[in-house]
C-alpha cells in the first residue's frame, strides 16, 4: 500500500509537454499489528526518462532498530562517499567482485575468479595472464599456500621478520 508520493516535473530542452522526472514514496511492507514496517523509495529519470529506483530505506518487521539501505540501480552504478566510511558491520560482496584502490595502475583485491585464492594486484584487473605483480594466499582444506610473484620483468620477494623486525638480523629475504 502506498501512503503517499511526491513527485518533480520538468521539461526537456524541446520544451515539450512536462513530465514526472523524478519521485518519492512511502508504502506499508508489513501492517500485521505489532510489527508494522514502511519503506521509502526514491526514484530519478534516467537517459530516457525512464524512472528507475536509486535509493530505497526499508524498516524492518522483524527486527526492532533495522533499517536496510539500497543505493543504486544495478552493477553499472557508482555511489561515491565524500570523506570517511566506517562498517561496523561486515562487507559482502558478490561473487569474484574486488575493491580497487586508486584509478589506473593502482590495486586490487578480492577472491579470484572460482573463489580459489585471495589476491592482490598491482594494477586494476585479474586473471592468469595478468603480467601485474601480485599475492595469492589460499586456505583450504586440501591446499594451503602463499604465492608471490614479480611483475613482468620484475622480481619477486618475501620477507620475514622476527620479533619486530628492527634491525637487519631480524629479517630474512627469499628471492
Amino acid at each position: 500500500d502506498v501512503m503517499g508520493t511526491i513527485s518533480w516535473y520538468g521539461t526537456d530542452a524541446g520544451e515539450n509537454t512536462h513530465e514526472r522526472l523524478a519521485y518519492m514514496d512511502t508504502i506499508i511492507t508489513d501492517s500485521a499489528a505489532g510489527s508494522e514496517a514502511a519503506s521509502m523509495r526514491f526514484y530519478v529519470a534516467v537517459n530516457d526518462a525512464t524512472l528507475v529506483q536509486g535509493l530505497a530505506l526499508a524498516g524492518q518487521a522483524d527486527a526492532a532498530g533495522e533499517v536496510d539501505v539500497t543505493i543504486g540501480a544495478g552493477a553499472a552504478s557508482t555511489s561515491t562517499v565524500a570523506g570517511d566510511l566506517a562498517v561496523t558491520g561486515n562487507i559482502d560482496m558478490e561473487d569474484d567482485k574486488g575493491i580497487i584502490f586508486g584509478s589506473g595502475d593502482d590495486y586490487w583485491f578480492g577472491l579470484e575468479a572460482g573463489e580459489e585464492a585471495f589476491a592482490f594486484y598491482l594494477g586494476n584487473t585479474q586473471g592468469a595472464d595478468v603480467n601485474e605483480g601480485h599475492v595469492k594466499i589460499k586456505c583450504s582444506e586440501g591446499e594451503n599456500h602463499v604465492i608471490v610473484r614479480g611483475g613482468e620483468g620484475g622480481t619477486a620477494k618475501l620477507y620475514l621478520y622476527a620479533d619486530q623486525g628492527d634491525d637487519a638480523a631480524d629479517k630474512w629475504t627469499f628471492t
